[in-house]
């Protein structure tokens, strides 16, 4: 009998505007192409690097990918057909964030090699290419104008956000005041505040004209990844390494709701055009689909083979009610034959329990017992969880 181990890991994820469908990134070196309404994945976009980035254009047509090293380069796709139409090199490191025009006639691109790039991608051409932190930038967003960009990082001593004049890439301010380094920045709606996340384990709203802190988010136990300010501006959802989402009040700083079920750090979330539902994606192999308004996941999306990214996202108004059977999310994926024994070896000295694809107990192994005899098993996927609450799917 032929034993697989199957395990899942995914990190990035972004929705289409259309709010149908979303693409995600992972370090599994591929792209993903999902529809939300049944879970199928379309597309399957390979990449020569791990997947560090990925946004949709306007029209829904395009995406825009960013890698890592060693290919470190800004790529350009047709999700409709799934063809490669150019590839931007010009970076030195990996591309960490990436903001596009709406005539997607440009993209900005922020690097680990402390530089914001500039590119013509009607022309397929770089236009500029500046340094503008004095270590790698983790996040930029363009303003609604076009006209202003904001950059971050972890400069030094401080971690500093900078607003720039674009594109002529004049610095209008800089903004500090986080204890460690700056994940994202956003415009509110007015244009005329900011938010940002840091891995100081905060959020800050900032006011542009003077440059101060109105509020700070406090309520996280880790790194805050990213933070999405909602589109009508009266909530941000946080992701963070502590394995949750939280839902803020911009008005009053309080949490609204905080969403749990990832097993691993959140790195990324989208909110969907009408502001009713985001997608998360997770260290753990999985991106999660939510309501705004329940602190459950409606779906779960498995299928990277590594740690996801990023995820942007095409959720539509439609209301998914489909659970799946079982909670069992696991961890990872990686499959590695096994033909020649009918024994599965567990790492793990703890108590075990082996649940069905249903979500039913299988069986159940005391401690010290690190050996499963899987000759009688019927075929079909199998989960294992151990003491320390990781999963590895096995499948026979």
């Amino acid at each position: 009998m032929k034993l697989k181990v199957v395990i899942f890991l995914t990190i990035l994820t972004s929705f289409c505007r259309a709010d149908e469908f979303f693409i995600s990134g992972s370090v599994d070196k591929t792209l993903r192409y999902w529809r939300i309404s049944d879970g199928n994945c379309l597309r399957i976009l390979d990449h020569p690097s791990f997947v560090s980035q990925t946004v949709f254009t306007t029209n829904n047509e395009y995406i825009l990918t960013g890698t890592t090293a060693p290919e470190q380069a800004l790529r350009l796709w047709n999700i409709r057909t799934g063809e490669l139409l150019y590839t931007f090199f010009g970076h030195l490191s990996c591309i960490n964030c990436i903001a596009v025009t709406k005539n997607i006639k440009y993209a900005y691109t922020a690097s680990g090699d402390k530089r914001i790039g500039y590119w013509d991608i009607e022309n397929r051409t770089l236009l500029k290419m500046i340094k503008a932190h004095e270590k790698g930038i983790m996040s930029i967003c363009l303003s609604r104008d076009e006209t202003r960009l904001l950059s971050s990082s972890g400069d030094l001593d401080q971690s500093i956000i900078k607003i720039w004049k674009v594109p002529e890439f004049m610095c209008l301010k800089v903004i500090s005041g986080h204890k460690s380094n700056v994940s994202s920045v956003s415009f509110m709606p007015d244009q005329e505040h900011i938010i940002t996340s840091s891995w100081d384990k905060t959020m800050k709203l900032w006011r542009i004209s003077d440059g101060q802190c109105i509020r700070t988010f406090t309520g996280h136990t880790d790194r805050i990844n990213k933070a999405e300010i909602s589109p009508a501006g009266d909530y941000v959802i946080s992701a963070s390494s502590d394995c949750t989402l939280k839902m803020w009040n911009i008005e009053d700083g309080t949490v609204i709701r905080t969403f749990t079920g990832h097993e691993g750090s959140v790195s990324s979330l989208s909110i969907s055009s009408d502001g009713s539902y985001f997608a998360s994606a997770s260290y753990d192999g999985t991106i999660k689909y939510w309501n705004i308004n329940n602190d459950r996941s409606i779906r779960t999306f498995w299928g990277h083979s590594r740690e996801i990214n990023d995820v942007d996202m095409d959720i539509g108004n439609t209301s998914f009610e489909t659970q799946y059977k079982t909670d069992i999310k696991p961890i990872g994926l990686k499959i590695f034959p096994n033909p020649f024994s009918d024994v599965l070896n567990i790492n793990s000295d703890g108590e075990k329990k082996v649940f069905d694809i249903t979500g039913k107990l299988f069986a159940e192994l005391g401690k010290g017992n690190r050996k499963l005899n899987t000759s009688s098993w019927k075929k079909g996927l199998y989960f294992i969880k151990t003491c320390n609450s990781s999963f590895r799917a096995v499948k026979l």
